[in-house]
């Protein structure tokens, strides 16, 4: 008996491990922690890259993707080989989007050889998006950002675990402003270019438990891309 009772105890342990282990890690940590003590990345781990211009087809701007890619060291040279990078790119290029790992993005316009920097804050920008449709319609050339900017699980490094968020600019990087609010996960948008109108549906946290589950309220906006500046407008259609 008291074997069977051990190896129950046993199973049942390894359950409860199971079951925390299959826990999703949270997005957001509400108690601050001092950031200093974490074990951050070096960057002599990293090089900067910027990538080859993209120009999207009707526009007269170059857009420079910038990011970062891991350096890896040859442990019998003890140095760092070049070789061993995966990639020298930090973007890839459809139509009318830019997608990949990109730290911050730079800006030609026609007839100059001045490139203007997006923003001066640390960020991870996912996919630059641009209104090809709705620039047609309203005459308006517009970008649209997805982006963590912010570590918002406090693991010491702003990357894809955290918070995902939504920024607009026009096409030329000036204007650059957040839509979605803070703390709360964008998860999706589109545009309808008859209206002039951008919607994007937010998840907010409303538990304060560190993670989106279905105790959560979900958030619906548009954003009046007809208007200057652009306006943010929440709207309920479960009411």
């Amino acid at each position: 008996m008291k074997k069977l009772g051990g190896i129950a105890l046993g199973i049942l342990t390894v359950l409860v491990v199971g079951c925390k282990n299959d826990q999703p890690l949270p997005k957001v940590i509400y108690d601050k922690k001092d950031q200093a003590a974490k074990a951050e990345k070096k960057e002599s781990d990293t090089l900067t890259l910027v990538d080859l211009p993209i120009q999207f087809d009707g526009t007269q701007v170059l857009l420079f993707p910038v990011g970062k890619v891991a350096m890896y060291e040859d442990k019998g040279l003890k140095e760092t080989t070049y070789s061993e990078i995966p990639s020298h790119t930090v973007s890839n290029t459809s139509e009318f989007e830019i997608a990949g790992t990109m730290t911050n993005l730079k800006f030609q316009v026609k007839d100059t050889d001045s490139l203007r920097v997006l923003t001066d804050k640390k960020v991870l920008i996912s996919r630059v998006s641009y209104l090809s449709a709705l620039a047609a319609s309203i005459k308006k050339q517009l970008l649209v950002y997805e982006m963590e900017d912010a570590d918002t699980n406090q693991d010491g490094a702003i990357n894809e675990s955290d918070i995902h968020g939504l920024y607009i600019s026009v096409l030329d990087g000036t204007g650059f402003q957040k839509i979605s609010p803070d703390l709360q996960e964008v998860i999706g948008w589109n545009v309808i270019h008859q209206r002039g109108r951008l919607y994007f549906r937010t998840l907010e946290d409303a538990n304060k438990n560190g993670a989106f589950d279905k105790s959560d309220i979900v958030h619906y906006f548009y954003v009046d891309c007809k208007v200057n500046p652009l306006q943010v407008h929440e709207y309920f259609p479960l009411k």
